[in-house]
């Protein structure tokens, strides 16, 4: 599915984290790992100033998840851009 985003909106793919390894602590079942306040995404399409490939650093909680014709698409505003990472 293609996206074309507008009004500074930036189409990710959030990059994803290496998998849990077993604990050796029981844990309670409800236990949640503390999230990152910070995620690396990449960029498949934008609007203006990033290209497709781009890799950025954006605060977790700005990246919208919406659901379109059963796929989930992640979006993000630029003005939410911390760093581009080269």
């Amino acid at each position: 599915m293609n996206i074309r985003p507008v009004n500074n909106w930036l189409h990710i793919s959030p990059e994803t984290r290496e998998q849990e390894q077993d604990s050796l602590v029981l844990l309670p079942d409800d236990y949640k790992k503390a999230e990152s306040p910070y995620t690396i995404v990449r960029v498949n399409s934008s609007s203006t100033n990033y290209n497709a490939g781009d890799v950025l650093i954006v605060p977790t909680h700005t990246i919208q998840d919406i659901e379109v014709r059963g796929d989930i698409v992640h979006l993000v505003q630029e003005n939410y851009v911390l760093a581009v990472v080269e």
